[in-house]
């Protein structure tokens, strides 16, 4: 891969870099045992390739909020890839998010909808310098419960009702929305930069506009996250001094 490739999954922001795109291989294998990819079919010429891909795997953490169930899972999607020199530039994801929900036993009835799940418990709002929590409890499985140091999140990703915590080379998850999780963090350590992004301040060494209002921001833990168009001021401001 290419040092800058451009990381798309089926859901969530576009990742850039070797870092982002490896963090997000080590949340899905928390989550997913046993993983294999089949190539089904494959189309591809110099610069472009599309694959239809299987995946298979045992579901072994909290995916798509169901809690892990032991089932062995068919992941069928697509790879779309884009290539400079034969090194991979672009990648884009699709799969059938619906056809997991489904062996997850997460499908619709017919004619009515489940009710939505009750909301997320509110975080508690420890305070620590202006503002902001100390730690965080992570609920694992077994009844086990770890925390993390919010100082030393480098940033934070959304994933439906849940979200990751990037830690370094370490990937958390948490059952609580971005937003939620956002109201609980000191506005000042913490900037959103998209819908699906949160990151710390302390660790954004460089940004680099892309367009239309839109950042590619390099931390410093080697991880690059793209900023969306809606946060394009608060995001200008960071590159303000004083004098």
């Amino acid at each position: 891969m290419h040092t800058d490739v451009v990381f798309q999954a089926s859901r969530g922001a576009p990742r850039t870099g070797h870092e982002s795109f490896f963090a997000y291989m080590r949340a899905i294998h928390t989550v997913l045992g046993e993983c294999a990819c089949t190539i089904d079919e494959m189309v591809a010429t110099a610069e472009r390739a599309a694959v239809k891909v299987t995946l298979t795997a045992v579901h072994r953490g909290v995916f798509l909020g169901v809690p892990p169930t032991g089932r062995k899972l068919h992941w069928p999607g697509s790879a779309f890839f884009s290539m400079d020199e034969q090194r991979i530039t672009k990648i884009r994801l699709l799969g059938d998010i619906d056809a997991l929900k489904k062996q997850l036993g997460e499908e619709l009835r017919p004619f009515s909808r489940p009710p939505p799940p009750p909301p997320a418990a509110p975080l508690p709002t420890s305070k620590t310098g202006a503002g902001g929590m100390r730690r965080i409890a992570i609920r694992a499985a077994a009844g086990r419960v770890t925390f993390v140091d919010v100082d030393a999140i480098d940033w934070i990703e959304a994933a439906e009702n849940y979200v990751h915590i990037h830690v370094g080379p370490t990937v958390h998850l948490l059952h609580a929305p971005i937003g939620t999780l956002e109201k609980a963090l000191d506005p000042a350590a913490f900037i959103r930069v998209h819908r699906s992004a949160i990151v710390r301040t302390a660790r954004i060494g460089e940004l680099r506009a892309i367009r239309h209002g839109e950042y590619e921001i390099r931390l410093t833990c080697g991880a690059r996250v793209r900023s969306s168009r809606t946060y394009h001021e608060a995001i200008k401001a960071l590159a303000w001094n004083p004098f």
